[in-house]
Parts: structure tokens; sequence; C-alpha cells
């Protein structure tokens, strides 16, 4: 917010109250009736933040028993499908008690500036939607609309605070203004602190409050500290925020310069308090906008910190990839609150996103993505979270800005129904299903959540010791499912039935649930499952990359071996049965034997071709046959022997 500062106790919104609505999954026509006060009241569509409801049509009738008094609507966002003259799903706002009266109607994306005045003491909204397309919904406030200046504008008006609230407002207020003011109002307290909270602003915003002004000190003049200076719009407004005096006395100063444009001013509620007021502190502020790969730390509950986009409100950079990793004390987790969210919107959010992880990784859960102009607040399962950032090439915008603080632990907000609570620690420990070893009945649900009591630097162990559970293909019927978080909306570890013992690890969160359940027929002993924490691998790796490894080299070791076989048998092999490779061998081993007997000496050749020679039977005990080796025929003489 433009300008503004607040030096003694974090803003929070401390004066308001939520209706419970009846319009719900089941209740999709409930028509209810408020009576509006100065207080604000809250209002959100069944389903906020994930979706509204399909063929809903809910109707809320507000009034004010002071028929001089308007009613103020102000639509903090609003998310639904869009179509052409809203004809599909939109938020109504009748300036009326029925349909019939002037309406205005909602059916776009929009972070906050919808401000609605009424023109008299009624005002219906109406939530429509048909059977297709759902979006997130709205989020509203209302309140009473009027002029509570009273003199301060023509000369000082000293107000007195008791523990009743009261209120105090810009000149008629809350219809539009475009003209010079310069309003002052000291607030006293007879033995008490004040509480000053400032309802709603609707002025000239910018980088330099130089048109429209609302500031507040601690004390009786502008000379005291000053606790507050305001100039937002109704855009950049973004909720009631609280300021404490640290004695009995504040002074509030409001100008304003005619611009040629309309606005409304602000509205402020006071009040005596009995809390404490912690001094001023000169300790730099705890707001971080640093990207990079950044480290910070919660050192105690209650004082939470900010992260912002760089140069926050001004328009991100392109191209930026921050990480926060943020550590609560031990024991404590995290409460991640957007106080502002406005990204590229994108579809599945590729673009630019935001993404919280539940640890210190992003190979934990991720609790929520986010992008466009709406935000999810989170709650960690531990003591560390991690914000992820990223922004692409193209369109960026105003950023976000979360306020994380650390506050005690206890079961997360997501958990259903009333799961057993079992305490993980070094110890093996043992849990089964109800009637183990007896056999289990029909349409039986029952939930364990197990929590690692140490840290992040233990997994958590679960070994099957004995399963009986009824088999079918994926575990259809009955079966045990575990989750790697506290609640079903997280990733599924494992699911398994029949007759199985097989063991799992969670090193990507502090919590598993197992949720076992079964149908109405076929009936076993069920199961009795052994936990305990063990150290992850100092590798860096958990137990489950190992394996996993392993389990890579023994494939490749096997798949490598199969190659060479079929090489071998293939290739190699028929080449030995065709000769090919034998002729090969054979001319290198005639070269090879050429040049040994050029060297050998003639006797060793002799014996040599003596040794190939079969030896010639003896005449008397063989029958020997002519052959052209060994002829019997008588040696002639030859020719020239006979002449002679």
């Amino acid at each position: 917010m433009a300008g503004k500062i607040c030096l003694v106790i974090a803003c929070v919104l401390m004066l308001s109250h939520k209706v419970n609505s009846q319009c719900s999954a089941t209740s999709r026509r409930a028509t209810e009736t408020d009576t509006v006060n100065a207080e604000p009241t809250y209002l959100t569509s069944p389903g906020w933040k994930t979706a509204y409801y399909s063929n809903t049509d809910c109707r809320w009738t507000l009034s004010v028993t002071d028929v001089s008094h308007k009613i103020v609507v102000d639509v903090m966002e609003s998310y639904f499908e869009g179509s052409p003259g809203c004809s599909y799903d939109y938020l109504g706002i009748y300036d009326g008690n029925s349909l019939s009266s002037t309406a205005t109607k909602l059916c776009n994306n929009l972070r906050s500036g919808q401000l609605f005045v009424s023109s008299g003491p009624n005002v219906m909204l109406r939530l429509k939607s048909d059977f297709s397309v759902n979006y997130p919904g709205f989020s509203l406030r209302y309140f009473i609309g009027t002029d509570y200046a009273g003199t301060g504008c023509t000369a000082m008006q000293t107000l007195t605070a008791t523990s009743t609230v009261q209120y105090l407002s810009s000149p008629n207020f809350p219809d539009e203004y475009d003209s010079a003011n310069d309003c002052e109002w000291t607030i006293t307290s007879a033995s008490k602190s004040l509480r000053i909270e400032v309802i709603f602003a609707d002025m000239l915003d910018g980088e330099v409050c130089y048109s429209d002004q609302l500031l507040i000190y601690d004390g009786t003049d502008s000379s005291s500290t000053k606790l507050a200076e305001i100039c937002d719009s109704s855009a950049t407004f973004i909720d009631s925020e609280a300021y404490y005096s640290t004695g009995l006395n504040a002074f509030i100063n409001f100008k304003s310069l005619q611009s040629g444009r309309n606005r409304r001013g602000f509205l402020i509620a006071y009040n005596e308090t009995d809390t404490v007021v912690a001094v001023p502190s000169t300790t730099p502020s705890t707001t971080f906008s640093t990207c990079g790969s950044i480290s910070l730390t919660i050192t105690n509950l209650s004082t939470p910190l900010y992260i912002t986009t760089p140069d926050y409100p001004i328009f991100y950079s392109s191209n930026l990839n921050c990480e926060w990793q943020v550590t609560g004390p031990q024991g404590s987790v995290l409460q991640i609150k957007v106080l502002d969210f406005f990204l590229e919107n994108s579809e599945e959010c590729f673009g630019d996103n935001v993404k919280i992880y539940d640890g210190p990784t992003s190979a934990y859960s991720r609790l929520a993505l986010s992008c466009g102009e709406i935000g999810t607040d989170v709650n960690s399962t531990g003591n560390i979270a991690m914000l992820a950032f990223k922004s692409d090439g193209s369109t960026s915008a105003r950023g976000f800005k979360y306020q994380i603080e650390a506050i005690g632990s206890g079961t997360p907000d997501c958990v259903n129904g009333n799961p057993t609570d079992l305490n993980a620690t070094l110890e093996r420990q043992y849990f089964n299903s109800a009637t183990y070893p007896s056999n289990y009945g029909s349409g039986i649900t029952e939930q364990w959540l197990i929590y690692n009591t140490l840290s992040y630097d233990y997994e958590i162990v679960i070994e099957t010791v004995d399963s009986r559970i009824e088999d079918s293909v994926n575990c259809e019927f009955d079966k045990v499912k575990l989750y790697e978080g506290p609640c079903t909306t997280y990733s599924t570890l494992a699911t398994f039935c029949g007759v199985v013992t097989p063991t799992y690890t969670q090193s990507n969160g502090l919590y598993v649930l197992v949720v076992f359940t079964t149908d109405d027929s076929a009936f076993y002993r069920g199961f009795n499952i052994s936990y305990y924490l063990q150290e992850v691998t100092t590798s860096g790796l958990t137990t489950k990359q190992i394996v996993g490894m392993i389990i890579g080299i023994v494939i490749g070791v096997i798949v490598f071996g199969v190659l060479m076989f079929l090489l071998f048998k293939k290739v190699i092999i028929p080449k030995l049965k065709s000769g090919g490779l034998g002729s090969t061998l054979s001319l290198r081993s005639r070269r090879s034997s050429s040049s040994s007997s050029s060297s050998s000496s003639s006797d060793e050749e002799s014996g040599k071709r003596k040794r190939r020679l079969k030896p010639i039977p003896k005449a008397s005990t063989v029958l020997l046959r002519p052959s052209s080796k060994y002829s019997m025929k008588p040696k002639l003489p030859s020719i020239s022997q006979t002449k002679s």
C-alpha cells in the first residue's frame, strides 16, 4: 500500500465477523436475511477459492435499522465464468430487497476495487450458477455507510474513547467527494491505550501520497510519532488494519485536494484496549524481496515476516526464479497468508506462478499453485516451508505479498474424521485393523495418522508384518491406502490388498495418513503394521531413491547381458558355422606357418612331413590294393638302359 507505515504492531484484522452461510452443496437455494451494522460482516461463496457449486441460486437480503443509513458492499475478490451479459454465472447486487430492483452483476475476475453503495436501507445479493463450468466465486464484506465526520473538518474535534467501539469517517461518507479538506480529530482515553482500526479507504493513491492523506499519530498532534500514512484507493486497500497507541492519545489528520476525480474517503473504528503495546522497534524491516535461494528464520511465535516479489508493488521483472525457505521454531507450523496477489494469468499457471511446498525443498508435497489474481492461504504441517516464484519472458504484474507466521502445532486443518494419532519414534511400534486377527466386517473406514516426532532428517518407515485382505485388480474392493501427508488431498504413497507384506518409506513430509476401507463382501483377518523412524541417508538420497538406483543398475546389467547373448547367438555363432570367420582364421594361420617354415631347419621340416605320413602296414597282415600313391607294379628299366 502506497506510503504506508506501521511502526508499533503488525497490522491485523481486529473487528469483524463472518457469516456462517446456509448456502452449501446440499442447500443451493438458500434464502437468508441479515441486519447490517457498522462492524463489517464478511461473506464468501460456498466452496470459496476452490469452486462454487453448479445450479446454485442463493440469496441474501440485507437491511439497516436506521432508514437514513446506507449499505456499503465491498467486493474484495470475485472469479466467475465469463459470459455476455453475465448470462451463465454471476454475483448480483440489487439496490433494494427484490430481484426487480436495479442490479449490478459481476461475472469477471478481479482482485479488489468493486464498491457498491445502496441508495436506501436494503440490498439483495444473489449467487447464480448454471450446470457447467465453476470458478472460485467471491469474497465480500458489507457494513453501514454513514457520515461520522462530526465537526472535525471545521475545527479540531476531541473524541473520547471507551470500551464500546465508535466510528469516524471522512465528510459525507460513503458518498463520493472531490473537494479540499483539512480535518483534525484528537482521540483520548481515560486510562488505557487506543486501538484505531482503518476499516475502509478510497482515496487518490500513488507512489507518494500527493493528494489525499489519512495520517495517524501516537500522541496529541502531528509532532508525535506517526503510526500510519494511508492514501489507498479501493483497488489497493486490501482489508481492515489496526494500529495501537503507546499512551492515552491519538491524533487523526485527513487532507484532500480537489483533483477532478471522485472518491469516497475513509472509515475508522476506535476504542480503548488492554493490549500491551511494544515499544517501537528500530529493527530493520522483516519484509524480504531478494530473489535467489534465500533461507529465512522465524525465531518467535506470532512474530511474522513478509515476502514480496522484487520491487513490489512495482511490476516484477521477466525470467525470475526465486526461492524462499522459511524455518520456524521446532514444533511449530507456518501460517502463510496472502495479503496481496496479482500475477500474469495462464492456463494451469503455466506462465508466472507461485508454488508453496510443505517442507524445505520442492521434493515435498505441494500445498498451493497460484497465478492470476487469486492466491491461496495455507498452513504447513511442519516448521519448514518453501515458496518458489517463477516469471517467464512475457507479461508481468504488481506481484504478491505474503505474511508468514509461526504458530503452535496441532492437528492440521485439513484432517477430516477422527483418525487415531500415532507418534513415530526410533522405536518400532505396531497398529492393526480393529478386529485383527479376527475377520473384519463390512463398510469399514478406519484411519491412522502417523506423525514424525523428530525432524525432516528422519523418515517414517512402514512395514507390513501380516496382511490378509480381499484381493482385487487395483485393490478395487477392500484396501489399505497410504497418503504422503495428513489428509486425503495429498499424493498417494501406496495402496495394497491381498496377501502381501510390503514396506514403504515417507521421506517427503512429517505425516502419513493410513486409511483402511472395506466393502460389503469377502471378509478376512485384516493386517498388522509396524512403524518407526530412521535417519535419512547422509548422501542426501532417500531410501526410496537408493532402492530405485539399485533396481536401475540391476535392470541395466540384465539388459546388457541379454544384448550380448543375442549378439553371440545371432551374429558371431552363425559366422563361425558358415566358415566366414574360420576362413579368416585359416588365412592368418597359413601366413604364420609360412613365416615359421622359412626359419626352420630342413631336418625339422622333414620330421614334420614324416609325422604327417601314415605308416605302411606289413604285407603279411594286410591285403594291399593298388593306388596312385603306393604302386605294387615292378619298376621297369628305362628305355635308355635297354638299348645299352
